[in-house]
């Protein structure tokens, strides 16, 4: 049976990597629906491309689902692009949480919400997709007729497989890169993406080591932007992770 084809978008800057959408593949080849799916993911510019242009790479994978990973910044452009797509489209990240009956109310061809941390969501979305499970139960994803209760955390955020092998092996050319030690804020301010958890969550340190060997190999790579909401919060371990780079 031929593989349906998934795309997930990051959309922010094509000369950057979003860590969502090769996250999210990451956690699914872990298990066995991967076999039934050909996922792949691509990033889009809000500063140099068109929505011509956006249609045109998306459509250019041919695929019957496609992800986005939405936020304040790109919301308004997945929404010019999402009426011209012929296939299933999922709407995940920080602007879609508790925004999902709006969202889906003025998106009539977003088939599916997804609030909180997707990675679990996602995988379980692929496997309703292809008939292996009910709608109804998938934390944390919403559609027209059924909204399913939040997802919990991920706990142990070494669950996730790392994606930056595949990063490094699809995108060589990268001169910078994000990434991310740890989730949550001890902060709690209201109007920022970590308000949903002020416990702190963190990768393990041999985890964090071996992220950074391999980011480090990028031939070009001219920086790291570590984009935890607050890496100084435990001194000594961003102590740890300062010194690991700079002697690496």
């Amino acid at each position: 049976m031929e593989k349906q084809k998934v795309l997930l978008v990051g959309m922010y800057d094509d000369r950057m990597v979003s860590l969502a959408p090769p996250m999210l593949k990451s956690y699914v080849q872990k298990f066995p629906i991967s076999e039934k799916y050909d996922i792949q993911t691509t990033d889009l510019s809000i500063f140099s491309q068109s929505t011509e242009e956006h249609l045109g790479i998306i459509n250019s994978h041919n695929p019957d689902i496609v992800g986005f990973s939405s936020y304040v910044w790109n919301i308004p452009l997945i929404e010019k692009v999402a009426p011209h797509l012929d296939a299933r489209i999922i709407l995940g990240g920080p602007q879609c949480t508790t925004l999902e009956e709006e969202i889906l109310s003025r998106n009539p061809n977003v088939d599916c919400v997804v609030s909180g941390e997707g990675v679990v969501t996602f995988k379980e979305l692929l496997e309703y997709y292809s008939g292996e499970r009910e709608f109804e139960g998938i934390l944390g994803a919403t559609n027209r007729d059924i909204r399913n209760p939040s997802r919990p955390l991920i706990q142990n955020l070494d669950d996730i497989p790392s994606p930056y092998e595949a990063i490094l092996d699809e995108r060589p050319d990268l001169e910078w890169i994000l990434y991310e030690t740890s989730k949550g804020c001890p902060q709690g301010c209201k109007y920022c993406t970590w308000s949903n958890s002020r416990r702190m969550r963190y990768h393990s340190e041999e985890r964090v080591r071996e992220d950074l060997g391999t980011i480090l190999k990028l031939p070009k790579l001219k920086s790291i932007y570590l984009g935890d909401s607050s890496i100084l919060y435990n001194r000594e371990r961003a102590k740890g992770i300062l010194d690991y780079i700079n002697n690496i």
